[in-house]
């Protein structure tokens, strides 16, 4: 036994790790001992459970004795030595008692590499070399398993030509039987960042749980002039034997927020970091408050370093499973931030997880968060100063806006949730109108903000301003984020927050909740924030957002494009210029692929610009094909589209688990360009979803008119009644006359197959002279919103845009076109829309 290997000494029952050692052998003797003492009449109840508890203990002690307890490796000190040319090492793999959260928390029994002689490490011992060294490295097994070993090998300088995630190379894989030593001499080869690590059997690194899940360590190849004050930091997830990496225990460098490191740092500071994935998911990390510069990507055993012009600014950089990347940055305001992995459950604290138990509520020490979290904190420097403040201060005028955290009641399009009630004035939306997700935060550069946060909720929130380069105590983390003088505070039921920003670039950005990320999101708590440049006035016709979230919290509902799994159509017009915003704030869809193709599925061209609210440098802002882009959780991607010819495209998207959402794009002739003005923009919309419906309407064989996919559904028919009566709620509140009753009108009513149909085209047509009628200035008008009957307590008070109103009844008439849609497909027929062009 090496002398300085702490051992473990714990004498708790042991009942929270899975372990097959000689405690285990004992249990079940020790429980039918209790029961049968239980119940005998010479002993009480009492006594019982007190001498199984010492039979438990005493067995215990017996099982954990020799078996040391695991250092969590910083990743600050090499192991092995340099001399003479030849880098040495000699590794042990074996069992130890590890503590991710603390000494005094849950514990798990895993296998884990160490120097010989010194106490095993999670991760692994650092293996720091510089390029091509002769390295001889030792590898002792005392586990009770064969045991094979990867990346103990030299780094080619070539591209790679396999993905060491899904396909093992056998010829640089070490077999190492239980009880046996395997020595391997090669040279270190490409400068880099890399890893070793192995498994109980040959295969994959995305295929490893279990106890062997832990046995992974950082091999970092310095090329001369190497940064020596650089960190290292190694991702890795404990994942139980069998289990998944939705079911598993996030670290980095061996330990779980909130007892991971906590790094200190001065304003100005550059600071230099490599990232090594050995975990068998994918990583969205992200930082707050400042942008990092992406050096270079590699795998274990090939990196990419990255020429200057190829360097990205970002605030999210997407690190796949056995992936690494090289970035740096500066802190230039004081502060505590973060940086974390944005996929939900890799920064919530675990929750039934077998063999650990840890508390999974809200804590002012875990901010509500687990996992793969990394706290910061700047000091000021003796010359440092805060520009956002410095701006905020010499500018006379700040724009100020209201956004009210509100519960959104369930409605036939959507399921009940959370909704953000965003608003230059104390108007109040009604709960039937709230937004399924945010509307456009929409803020200048260089133009200071307020914004008050308004919690209506039963729960507490706060908000977090996702890539705006802000002051600390705005930045959204409660009892986290903030200076000694002030933080954020968790807003409270019944209070408010007022936050102070002047965004310094223009780009898209995203505001969303940062308490309890996976609940709050999944229920609708997140929006667009789009800055501009001084001067721009941001257009809806002309500049469209696409926001990716999920309606739930478990990541395997439905996936969403702007709050709708049926999105309505968009209406283009060929030969305009078009910025397209594509924002992804799922809860786990890190490699979300998204795509426009004409009807024949090939996929049409557009510009890459924009990544993150940065401006991609001009070597990357290139035209492609839209087709095999991937967007990460918590990154933005701005293009440049312009449509060519008249006709329909298809916007589509997909992620995990195979779901999928798609929205039409309608491409209309140059003459029918929209207006600047926005009720002819709104007439279009209105006019172009009436000509679909008719178009249904007049198309669909009237002796299947009444056909219904089943009993309890509406039929052909009924549906179109249904959305014509809707639009009734817009004309006559825009006319100021007396609102349609809660019933459609009965399918009785309408004798035949031309009766609904002109029926339709008049309920469309009456709509349309509403919008010619008010104007510009009229379609702004607030009326009493006719859906917010719905509501008791705002029965009658709340009110709604007349132009919120018709896009309401815009969206919906394109609902009632998707479900015809389906109609037309299960009676055998292609809707009109679908048929090829004449």
């Amino acid at each position: 036994m090496p002398s300085d290997a702490p051992l473990h000494s714990d004498r708790s029952l042991g009942l929270n790790f899975a372990s097959h050692s000689s405690e285990y052998q004992a249990l079940p003797w020790v429980f039918r001992l209790l029961h049968r003492l239980d119940g005998g009449p010479m002993f009480t109840r009492r006594f019982a459970l007190l001498a199984a508890t010492v039979l438990l203990l005493s067995v215990t002690v017996v099982g954990d004795q020799s078996t040391p307890t695991a250092i969590c490796n910083d990743n600050r000190t090499p192991a092995g030595i340099l001399a003479h040319g030849v880098f040495q090492i000699h590794l042990e793999a074996r069992q130890a008692v590890w503590y991710p959260n603390g000494s005094d928390a849950a514990r798990l029994v895993v296998a884990a590499f160490g120097e010989e002689g010194h106490a095993p490490q999670i991760p692994g011992p650092l293996v720091r070399v510089p390029m091509r060294v002769e390295v001889s490295a030792t590898i002792r097994n005392t586990l009770d398993h064969t045991i094979y070993v990867h990346g103990l090998a030299s780094r080619p300088e070539a591209q790679p030509t396999t993905d060491p995630t899904t396909m093992a190379d056998a010829a640089a894989t070490l077999e190492v039987p239980a009880g046996a030593v395997r020595e391997v001499r090669f040279k270190s080869g490409a400068a880099g960042s890399y890893y070793y690590w192995a498994s109980n059997d040959r295969q994959s690194l995305l295929m490893r749980t279990g106890p062997d899940s832990m046995l992974s360590g950082a091999f970092v190849v310095d090329a001369p002039g190497t940064h020596d004050s650089d960190r290292v930091f190694v991702v890795n997830t404990w994942v139980p034997a069998g289990g998944n990496a939705f079911n598993a225990l996030p670290t980095i460098n061996g330990k779980s927020w909130p007892d991971t490191e906590r790094l200190v740092f001065k304003v100005g500071e550059p600071i230099h970091w490599r990232w090594i994935n050995t975990s068998d998911s994918d990583h969205a990390m992200h930082l707050h408050g400042f942008y990092f510069q992406v050096n270079g990507i590699g795998d274990q055993d090939h990196f990419q370093e990255f020429a200057p012009q190829e360097r990205l600014k970002v605030v999210t950089q997407e690190m796949l499973p056995g992936g690494t990347f090289n970035m740096t940055w500066t802190p230039e305001r004081p502060g505590h931030w973060l940086m974390h992995c944005h996929m939900t459950f890799h920064m919530m604290q675990p929750e039934n997880l077998p063999g650990y138990t840890i508390a999974a509520h809200y804590t002012p020490e875990n901010a509500g968060m687990g996992g793969l979290v990394l706290g910061l904190d700047v000091q000021p420097s003796s010359n440092s100063a805060s520009p956002a403040r410095n701006a905020t201060a010499a500018s006379s005028s700040v724009h100020k806006f209201r956004l009210v955290v509100r519960e959104r009641p369930g409605n036939s399009r959507y399921f009940g949730g959370f909704s953000y009630d965003l608003s230059e004035s104390a108007t109040e939306t009604s709960p039937a109108a709230l937004p399924p997700v945010g509307s456009p935060l929409v803020l200048t550069r260089g133009e200071p903000a307020e914004i008050e946060v308004i919690n209506e909720l039963k729960e507490p929130t706060t908000v977090h301003w996702h890539g705006i380069e802000l002051e600390s105590p705005y930045d959204g983390v409660p009892d986290w984020s903030g200076t000694g003088m002030q933080t954020t505070p968790a807003i409270a039921p019944g209070h408010s927050f007022v936050v102070h920003m002047t965004p310094p670039r223009a780009g898209t950005f995203i505001y969303h909740s940062h308490w309890h990320e996976q609940k709050q999101l999944g229920e609708g708590l997140t929006g667009p924030l789009v800055v501009l440049e001084p001067g721009a006035k941001f257009d809806p016709a002309t500049d469209k957002i696409f926001l990716f979230s999920r309606d739930g919290v478990e990541g395997n509902e439905p996936l969403l494009m702007n709050g709708s799994p049926q999105p309505s159509p968009i209406a283009l017009v060929a030969g305009t210029a078009y910025r397209m915003r594509f924002i992804n704030i799922t809860p786990v869809d890190s490699d979300l692929t998204y795509s426009i193709v004409d009807a024949s599925g090939t996929p049409v061209s557009w510009r890459a610009i924009g990544k993150d609210g940065q401006d991609l440098p001009q070597e990357q802002a290139i035209t492609k094909k839209t087709s095999g882009d991937t967007i990460t959780v918590g990154e933005t991607r701005d293009y440049s589209f312009t449509p060519n010819q008249v006709g329909e495209l298809y916007l589509q998207a997909a992620a995990f688990q195979r779901m999928w959402v798609k929205t039409t794009l309608i491409v209309g002739p140059q003459e029918l360009r929209p207006l600047a003005s926005p009720s002819a923009t709104l007439l279009d919309q209105w006019n172009e979803i009436g000509r679909k419906l008719i178009a249904m309407a007049e198309d669909f064989p009237e002796d299947k008119y009444d056909y219904k996919p089943a009993a309890n559904m509406r039929s052909f028919a009924e549906r179109l009644i249904h959305a014509a009566s809707a639009n009734y709620f817009f004309t006559n509140s825009a006319l100021r006359q007396k609102l349609p009753g809660d019933e459609d009108p009965p399918r009785a009513q309408f004798k035949n197959k031309v009766a609904v149909v002109e029926y339709v085209k008049k309920s469309f047509a009456d709509g349309a002279a509403a919008i010619k009628s008010k104007g510009d200035s009229g379609i702004s008008d607030a009326v009493v919103d006719p859906f917010g009957y719905d509501d008791p307590q705002h029965a009658g008070k709340a009110q709604i845009r007349l132009s919120d109103l018709a896009h309401n009844l815009i969206e919906h008439s394109g609902e009632v076109y998707g479900q015809l849609s389906v109609y037309y497909r299960v009676t055998g027929m292609t809707p009109p829309e679908s048929r090829p062009k004449k």
